[in-house]
């Protein structure tokens, strides 16, 4: 499995944490339905605008923000374009447990939940026990 710069980033995370130390992020997980969502959204102040239109599907997501600012009497325009992966959770988790983690998924960051198909993955370092085992206690929340 390819996650994002390659399994070898994550298991370099592994050694650079002290022992029980927290390596936490937020992951774009595999939709369960086929078809791609469209959609245009904008948002606007008395000194600016942003337009974004998104393509929602199943593997990835791409966003075109257009953003309009005033600026010496005019309006500065600036185009970016987010091209985000999505990734399979389960196949995420397995990976973090391979390479030494204890690992628990949220919804949300504290009492802000993400969108759907958004999750938190809360990975732990496993202490090593006499043996070379590593222990470890993985929830769900």
């Amino acid at each position: 499995m390819e996650l994002g710069c390659g399994s070898g980033h994550l298991a370099r995370i592994h050694p650079a944490l002290l022992p029980t130390g927290l390596f936490v992020f937020d992951l774009l997980c595999t939709r369960t339905t086929g078809h791609a969502v469209h959609s245009k959204t904008f948002r606007e102040s008395d000194r600016w605008v942003v337009a974004v239109e998104k393509i929602d599907s199943r593997e990835r997501v791409t966003r075109r923000i257009i953003s309009f600012v005033r600026e010496r009497g005019g309006y500065q325009r600036t185009t970016e374009i987010h091209k985000l992966r999505r990734y399979n959770l389960n196949d995420v988790v397995s990976l973090l447990r391979e390479i030494g983690f204890a690992v628990s998924t949220r919804r949300g960051y504290g009492r802000k939940p993400l969108e759907p198909y958004h999750t938190v993955i809360v990975a732990t370092k496993r202490m090593e026990t006499k043996g070379g085992a590593s222990s470890g206690v993985s929830r769900r929340h």
